[in-house]
């Protein structure tokens, strides 16, 4: 199969960037009609659930000839039959419209799921409270610093320069539809960002070309979060990376959490200030390691990264592990670490593909002999010795057998060297 055969793709990418603007009251009215024609526009989808059954685009047209007093064409000045005045402009209501289907196709949804288990139906929101989606024709000049936006001042709709924090567009990039959120104390700009990725070929046709190089990961519950090798279509080792990080994510965790079950009993306490903390931190590391694995197969030209796969060998084969290693340990972070990997290599034309753990921590990668774990007071260190001789780090070696593994699954004929 030629390669010219997979166009390009693209992810996106949401940086969420601080906005700063003198007429905030503008904003907060712009964002109240938002809602409100939400709410006008679920209102009738809720009574001509029959709309639904078109697609999105036909759907909006329709909304729009029941609801918009049309300015062109025969039926021109002609008030329509759902005709609701309100004074907003064209793409501020098809934003509206859009979140609004998206809400009645929820409640429909959840009606349906609580008629089947006979439980009582949910109530239908008598209100709304998004932020506002600012669609091409309601923001523009958006730059670096800036961005102008399309605003309500109580009489008329206007522009209105406001300030952003700075931040860097991507190359080749294209900007879509920032989200404008209000908080308490500060204001946010969701701005997604649209990038080309130039290789997008499935694994199992990059796995048949020459050169191809693959990294197998093994995640431990050690100071190393993870170990990484990198092997060529032979089987040849090329590279290892070693990122550590564990001890110190364990000992922060540590602190925290033990605050948590100290003032758990007797004393009643509000925890949600430990758990920010945690969360924060656990995104922390979480970033760190799937950003240094992911550079690492970029510095090495590798494009399929795999791992094991323990959810789906057994379900409770995970969940039981990370019970009994403790909550915040580093292998309690594996999911996600993965979950970060995932459209962080994905950005860069580098696959995932996952392997059965099947012995990747019990055999020995050069002979498939029987390992042992070397004992040094008492301990298991993160040595071992296999029966025919062969030693080396325990978790290195569980990496060399996913990429060993990874490469098999794809009718590689490998030869591994001593």
């Amino acid at each position: 199969m030629t390669e010219d055969i997979w166009k390009n793709s693209y992810y996106t990418t949401t940086y969420k960037v601080r906005l700063y603007i003198k007429q905030l009251e503008y904003l907060k009215l712009t964002n109240n009609i938002y809602n409100e024609l939400i709410k006008k526009y679920f209102d009738i989808l809720y009574e001509k659930q029959e709309l639904l059954d078109m697609s999105s685009f036909n759907c909006l047209a329709e909304l729009e000839r029941l609801t918009i007093i049309p300015k062109t064409g025969p039926r021109k000045g002609e008030i329509p039959e759902l005709y609701f005045e309100q004074d907003a402009p064209l793409y501020l209501r098809r934003a509206a419209i859009n979140q609004a289907i998206g809400n009645v196709k929820i409640q429909l949804s959840n009606e349906i799921r609580a008629g089947e288990k006979k439980q009582k139906l949910p109530t239908v929101p008598k209100a709304f409270n998004h932020p506002t989606i600012f669609y091409k024709g309601m923001y523009k000049e958006l730059k670096g610093n800036s961005i102008t936006l399309k605003l309500y001042d109580g009489v008329e709709w206007k522009w209105v320069k406001a300030k952003l924090a700075k931040f860097e567009i991507p190359e080749n990039a294209e900007i879509l539809s920032p989200t404008i959120v209000i908080y308490k104390n500060y204001i946010l700009a969701h701005i997604p960002i649209k990038q080309p990725i130039n290789d997008i070929t499935p694994i199992r046709f990059r796995m048949q070309k020459d050169n191809i190089r693959v990294c197998g990961v093994m995640f431990t519950n050690t100071d190393k979060f993870a170990v990484c090798v990198i092997l060529d279509e032979n089987g040849k080792f090329l590279k290892s990376k070693f990122i550590s990080g564990g001890n110190e994510f364990k000992e922060r965790t540590g602190k925290i959490y033990g605050k948590i079950k100290k003032y758990r009993k007797p004393i009643k306490k509000d925890h949600s200030n430990y758990w920010g903390k945690l969360y924060k931190i656990s995104n922390h590391y979480a970033h760190k390691v799937s950003r240094e694995i992911t550079d690492f197969c970029i510095e090495n030209n590798v494009k399929v990264l795999s791992f094991a796969d323990y959810k789906n060998n057994d379900e409770n084969m995970e969940s039981n592990y990370k019970r009994r290693v403790g909550l915040f340990s580093p292998i309690g972070l594996r999911e996600k670490i993965i979950k970060d990997l995932t459209y962080k290599t994905f950005k860069e034309g580098i696959l995932i593909t996952k392997v059965r753990p099947n012995y990747i921590l019990r055999r020995c990668y050069k002979c498939r002999g029987v390992i042992r774990r070397k004992i040094k007071d008492r301990k298991e260190t993160e040595k071992f010795r296999c029966k025919n001789g062969h030693e080396g780090d325990y978790y290195f070696n569980g990496a060399m057998n996913v990429a060993i593994m990874c490469l098999k699954k794809f009718g590689k004929e490998i030869q591994i060297q001593d």
